[in-house]
Parts: C-alpha cells; structure tokens; sequence
C-alpha cells in the first residue's frame, strides 16, 4: 500500500449529486467548489451528521439556560470543518486547530465558500493539540494561524483561547491519541484549563481492536466515574439504515443543580448491529451512570469503500509511464512540505497528442492499491 494511508492527496467528488449527505444541503455551483481529501472522507462527520448534533446541542444548552451564541468553541482535530461549520452558525466565535496543513488550507476555503460571513468569527490554527495544551502552560510555539496563508504565531498566548465554553474533540478513532496524549488525559487536561459548559467528544463506533476493548471496558467508566460530579452525561447514537452505527459522541454539560434533568427512556435497548461487547458496555454505563441518550436513525446505506471508488486525484502528473501524486504534508519539525509518491501507468499514445506531460484526473482505489481510471484534464 502506499503512503496514501498516511498523507491525504486532495480529491474531487465527481460524483456528488449521489452522496447528498456529505456536505451541507447547498447550491450546485458551491457545492463543485468545495474541496476534500481521501484521509477527511474516511473520519469526517457528515454533513447530515453534523447538524443534526449541534441540533441536539442546541437543544440540551437551552434546558440548561446556556446561550451558545456567547460562547467561544474550541474545535480540536477541525479536519477539513464538518463540524465546525455548524458549530460557527451558533457560537460567538470558533477556534478551529487542525495538524495536516492541507486539511487546515481546505478547511478555511470550504467555510469561505458555504458561507463567507462566519469567516469573522473564525480563528484557525494550524498546529498540534499536544503540543499546545499538555504542557503546563498553553503554547503556541510551533503553531501558524491560517487566513488564507499561514503565518507564524508570534505571541504565546492567543486572547481567543483565554476563554472557551465549549469543546468538539474529534477524536482519532484508530488509536484513540493525540500524539502520545491519550484522548481521556486530553479530556480532563482541557477541563482542567477552561471548565467548559459543553464538551462533546467522538468515540470509536465498534470495538475493532484491543485499543478500542480496553478504553470501552476499562479506561471510559474510569474517565465518566471522574466526570461525573461535574457533568452530567449523554450519549449521541447515529445509526445507518442497516442498523450500523457511524458514530457515538459522549455529551458532557456543567451540572447545575437547580435543573431538573429530565431522564430520556430509551424505546428500545441500544442495539448495534455486530456489535454486542460495545452495546452490553454501553448499555451498563448508561445505568450506571444515569445517561442520557439520543438516536437517530439517517437516511444513509452507503459504505466509504463507495466514496473512495468514486473519488478521482486532480492534482496528477503524467510523465514517463507513471503518475506522480502531489500534495503538502507535515514534516517532523512542524514545517509546511511537499509530497508526492508515482505509480506506474501507461496512458493511450493516442489520449496524449503527441504531448509528453499531462495533467491527469485519476481514479484510485487505495484499499486495493489500483489505478481504476485516468483522464486526461490538461496538456502541459
């Protein structure tokens, strides 16, 4: 397999009309604009996802009298901005921090093509979430604020990370880390620096490896047990229309105790299909610790193995009898560099007109490691 596991090479959904859930419910001609990568398709929140979460958000602040619209949010791990869209159409201001700094670049030009007003409200920072907030101190040493360029931060602190009252942690499901930093002591270090009013946080949708059975098992009754006198806790069950779940988020908010919090009685048991260890986990937390819980069921049948098939590179080169794939990528000392990797390939003489050099539309099937189909977009 090649790095395309490990750098994302930006792609172009040619056909988008067939995955209406992806992005936000917007015009043809925005919607061709918009830009993603073959890493964000693969753990992003859809965009059906997405709203109808911080619809629930929405929902839960108003019973507990919060008002998100004077909050700051804190977005952590943004991706190319699923979630951070909706969440800067409700607060005061979002501070978006994200490590791959094409996702950071694409981010920033989706938002400013779905709706270029929130960009006002927009702070966006290219950067590690470790290397930020697990040390004593906030620091924003090797981190770049992005506004169309990245620029070097040039002061230690930043006035929009003094105060934050809500965090959207969305959490690399593979190996539940952010760096070296397990995704429970991210938890509990951000609360510790903010105590925020909501955080809400991705969790794995399946136990699929011993990573995953030991946080289920173990490590998240220990954090809820912690948690526990501070917020009060739910659960937010996305369900596809074949019974799978494509996510679980766990909904902290600040306890107050002259709220009556309303109980919700689930009309059936969790029920994950494949899935009977995580939901006898879940099902038992949720008694335990009196959780709340909220489920949807989206109108989604679709596997991402679809997507990726449909998903052609537009940033190739043809030379020689071979592609060669082009992005940006994160070096080991937080520079900004470019990558590239080539597959072998021989293009129809007669596509080519006698040209020897070639920008290529390609078609690629990273889980099988195929070239599917080349276009040839333009003549160099």
């Amino acid at each position: 397999m090649t790095d395309l596991l490990r750098n994302p090479f930006e792609i172009s959904l040619t056909d988008i009309d067939e995955y209406p859930f992806l992005f936000p419910q917007v015009s043809l001609s925005k919607l061709k604009k918009l830009r993603m990568t073959d890493i964000a398709l693969y753990s992003m929140i859809t965009a059906d996802n997405a709203s109808y979460l911080v619809n629930i958000i929405k929902k839960i602040a108003n019973e507990y009298k919060i008002d998100l619209s004077k909050l700051t949010g804190l977005d952590l791990g943004c991706n190319t901005g699923g979630m951070l869209y909706y969440l800067l159409k409700e607060c005061k201001h979002m501070v978006g921090i994200e490590y791959e700094p094409l996702h950071v670049e694409i981010c920033y030009h989706n938002i400013k093509i779905l709706d270029k007003d929130l960009l006002s409200k927009l702070t966006l920072i290219y950067g590690d979430v470790e290397d930020m907030f697990m040390k004593s101190n906030i620091s924003l040493y090797n981190a770049k604020y992005y506004n169309n360029k990245f620029i070097k931060s040039r002061t230690k602190s930043c006035d929009k990370l003094k105060s934050i009252g809500l965090v959207y942690i969305g959490t690399p499901f593979i190996d539940l880390k952010y760096g070296n930093t397990r995704v429970e002591l991210l938890i509990l270090k951000i609360n510790e620096i903010y105590k925020p009013s909501i955080i809400i946080i991705q969790l794995p949708c399946s136990i699929s490896n011993n990573t995953h059975t030991a946080f289920y098992k173990v490590t998240l009754y220990k954090l809820l047990n912690i948690i526990k006198n501070s917020y009060d806790i739910s659960f937010m069950f996305d369900f596809k229309q074949n019974n799978k779940c494509s996510n679980i988020h766990l909904i902290l908010v600040k306890k107050k105790y002259n709220i009556n919090r309303k109980q919700l009685v689930l009309s059936k048991p969790i029920q994950i299909k494949n899935q009977n260890l995580l939901q006898n986990i879940l099902r038992s937390l949720v008694e335990k610790f009196n959780i709340n819980c909220y489920t949807h069921r989206f109108n989604i049948r679709n596997i991402w193995r679809e997507l990726y098939a449909k998903s052609y590179y537009t940033d190739v080169i043809y030379s020689n009898n071979k592609l060669t794939f082009n992005s940006i990528t994160r070096s080991g000392n937080s520079s900004i560099i470019p990558i590239s990797f080539s597959v072998k390939y021989k293009i129809d003489p007669n596509m080519l007109n006698k040209h020897s050099n070639v920008k290529c539309r390609v078609k690629y099937d990273r889980f099988t490691d195929t070239i599917v189909d080349v276009s040839v977009s333009r003549l160099l």
